[in-house]
């Protein structure tokens, strides 16, 4: 997700959490907090912005799960003068293709 950046917010209260993600270019943002007693139910997302932060990375999370669970050393970067791409595996797999 690029221009995102995360902070993970800790509370004194064990395994509770709230995670921000911002895109400082575009004003984006997205919140949750973790909660273990809500784990069945689900956590209320909030995002505002053009970009839907949280429904960005639940996409390429879901792509994630799609493709076996890739481990990092799976994937390689290629950058030349033109274009960067991001593959899986093999620079025919393309990921991610940015001009």
């Amino acid at each position: 997700m690029p221009t995102v950046l995360n902070r993970v917010e800790t509370t004194d209260e064990e395994q509770r959490f709230t995670v921000h993600l911002v895109d400082p270019d575009t004003g984006s943002w997205a919140s949750w907090r973790i909660d273990p007693d809500h784990r069945e139910t689900g956590y209320e997302v909030r995002q505002h912005g053009p970009r839907e932060l949280f429904t960005e990375m639940e996409a390429a999370y879901a792509w994630w799960r799609q493709e076996g669970r890739p481990e990092h050393t799976r994937f390689g970067l290629t950058v030349s003068a033109d274009r960067q791409s991001v593959w899986l595996d093999h620079e025919a797999n393309p990921v991610l293709r940015q001009p």
